[in-house]
């Protein structure tokens, strides 16, 4: 990191500037590096990170506090700032965490893998459960559930977030449909004019 300029040399409790004289960074420092236990800070002066650091990145346990939007999903495109809590591997969300929207409700809860809800985990839109089960690459892969304000509303086997396999799809908590899904369709119906007009209804 270039800012580290003025610390190459430096072993131990430091801090470190930006060239403006605000501080970027104070706990340990490891042959110019950040190491160990310390906290980062935006040019503005306000706390981007408070854990552990190795060779220069956020790694071990830590929060982070965002300052850029964050969306809730590919969908909504609602967005806000975040933070999370959990591990971290060479700078990135790795191991068991959580995301918090800047209210402080909760967002996501379980194992991150490089950035990416991966295993098991549960995802929170407005402090109501939104999904919840096995995740990768941030969709939910394998058994899992999705519910609509708080209302179960597919239940069964998903792949890259769309139901696939065996499942049930609720409408107002009754048990609306069941069957085996492809791709999010189901089959069972006459003609896609009519799959399309139930996945309206359900979606």
């Amino acid at each position: 990191m270039t800012e580290l300029s003025n610390a190459v040399h430096h072993n131990g409790l430091g801090k470190i500037y930006y060239q403006n004289g605000t501080l970027l960074y104070e706990g340990y420092i490891k042959d110019g590096k950040l190491d160990g236990p310390g906290k980062s800070y935006y040019p503005t002066g306000s706390l981007k990170y408070d854990g552990e650091f190795k060779n220069g990145e956020f790694h071990g346990n830590g929060t982070f506090y965002s300052r850029r939007p964050y969306s809730y999903d590919d969908y909504s495109g609602e967005e806000f700032f975040f933070t999370y809590k959990g591990e971290f591997e060479n700078g990135k969300f790795h191991g068991d965490g959580k995301i918090y929207c800047n209210d402080g409700i909760l967002h996501k809860d379980g194992h991150f893998n490089h950035g990416s809800l991966n295993g098991l985990a549960k995802v929170y839109q407005n402090g109501i459960i939104y999904q919840e089960g096995h995740f990768k690459d941030g969709l939910l892969n394998g058994i899992g559930k999705e519910y609509l304000n708080g209302i179960l509303h597919k239940d069964g086997h998903f792949e890259d977030g769309r139901l696939n396999g065996p499942a049930k799809v609720y409408h107002d908590g009754s048990l609306y449909f069941e069957g085996n899904f492809n791709g999010g369709w189901c089959s069972g119906f006459r003609d896609k004019r009519d799959l399309l007009v139930e996945h309206y209804i359900l979606e």
